[in-house]
């Protein structure tokens, strides 16, 4: 992680398309809709690209104002969670990036209750969002506004400058203000231009089932899954591990740097493995509740020539930990001397790994390389000696502990 980051840029994006996150409605998308500036990609830009309403730009960028008011949009949280803090990147936006901005945040689980006749039943957003060229009449606003007056919006953050988006002046951070759950963002450009992209940071708060049999992944980012602390994060972070679906490509998953002190020789060991003694790299990640793993993942998908030699899986039980807010459990975490006191049993012993593969392991399997470890709440991957995984999976069942039975 970039040491001028905050520490709440290590939890998940919870506005990213990677994840559901999805633009419901803005009032103008004329150059590039909004729904561009949730993309988890860094933004690129391309020379001599133009559209039929102007030059292309990667992000979401409005036209210039000529009529009184502001321009904002409506965003669908991916997941709901205790938002913590915002990345807002103006890149290559320097002439035309929005001078100010401002974001309030509301818990709605039942929805915003937008106007039904300005529905599209396939999106679930109002009609023409996601649309290139357009713009939303008085009408439509005033309409849209009408229904999100009537719930009570909190000010995460208020009216705030933005940099033009040169290298040495396009990310922005900012924590915050009184973090709580929501499942909606406004967010309003004052008065109007382009950002390049939004990250919205939090502490996921996906719904466990109240079926005490339904089995989950515990690892997910949408379950509640979160990375915590890491050796070694050089070419990409452990929370891409717990993302859904595959991995598009090699950038998408934790990947750490080699070793600059690895033996010019490797050698096998005494247990007929290659004796990786003098390196190995790991991450910690919470659960998403404290829960029985017998069925787990490992996918190396796109490493090819820098995946593990092999893996190692332990985890711990903490439940008055894991009932703690994230960020401090991170804090925890990040201690060493905290981690080394804790009882790490084995899930799963020291496994060869494979290239560009989905590797499954369940405690039914014959070879019996999962093993029974009982409840946990937190995992920690160790992988020798460096390398890439890209996906982890974490199946099991729900086990609360009785004093956060009601959490």
């Amino acid at each position: 992680m970039d040491s001028k980051q905050p520490e709440f840029c290590t939890l998940t994006d919870l506005a990213s398309a990677a994840i559901g996150g999805q633009i419901v409605f803005a009032n103008d998308e004329w150059f590039a809709p909004a729904a561009m500036f949730l993309n988890p990609e860094p933004p690129v830009f391309k020379d001599g690209l133009f559209t039929e309403f102007g030059k292309w730009m990667d992000g979401w960028e409005t036209r210039r104002k000529r009529v009184p008011g502001h321009d904002w949009c409506l965003l669908k949280l991916g997941v709901p969670g205790t938002v913590y803090g915002f990345e807002v990147d103006t890149a290559f936006f320097t002439g035309n990036n929005v001078p100010a901005i401002s974001i309030l945040g509301a818990n709605l689980p039942d929805g915003p209750g937008l106007p039904e006749d300005m529905m599209d039943a396939s999106t679930g957003a109002i009609k023409n969002t996601g649309k290139m060229g357009t713009c939303a009449t008085p009408e439509e606003i005033q309409k849209v506004e009408k229904a999100l007056t009537k719930h009570q919006w909190h000010p995460f953050l208020p009216k705030t400058p933005l940099r033009p988006g040169y290298p040495e002046t396009s990310v922005h951070y900012f924590a915050a203000k009184d973090p709580q759950p929501v499942t909606h963002l406004r967010i309003n450009y004052f008065p109007d231009g382009g950002v390049a992209r939004l990250r919205v940071f939090g502490e996921v708060a996906a719904p466990i089932s109240r079926s005490p049999s339904a089995r989950l992944d515990f690892a997910a980012a949408l379950n509640g899954g979160a990375s915590l602390c890491w050796s070694n994060a050089h070419y990409g972070t452990p929370a891409n591990t717990l993302l859904p679906g595959r991995a598009p490509d090699m950038g998408n998953g934790w990947e750490t740097a080699r070793n600059p002190m690895r033996p010019a020789v490797l050698e096998l060991g005494k247990d007929g493995m290659v004796d990786f003694s003098y390196s190995k790299d790991w991450f910690v990640m919470r659960l998403g509740a404290r829960c029985d793993i017998d069925d787990i993942e490992v996918d190396t998908n796109h490493f090819k020539g820098n995946f593990p030699e092999s893996a190692i899986i332990e985890v711990c039980d903490l439940p008055q930990v894991w009932s703690m807010p994230v960020l401090d459990q991170k804090r925890k975490f990040e201690d060493a001397s905290f981690r080394d006191s804790l009882l790490w049993l084995p899930l799963l012993s020291r496994t060869k790994m494979l290239p560009h593969a989905q590797q499954h392991f369940s405690r039914t399997s014959v070879d019996g390389a999962l093993r029974n470890p009982g409840a946990a709440t937190h995992v920690r991957l160790t992988i020798f000696p460096d390398g890439g995984v890209s996906r982890l999976r974490m199946h099991g069942v729900a086990k609360p502990a009785a004093s956060l039975a009601k959490l």
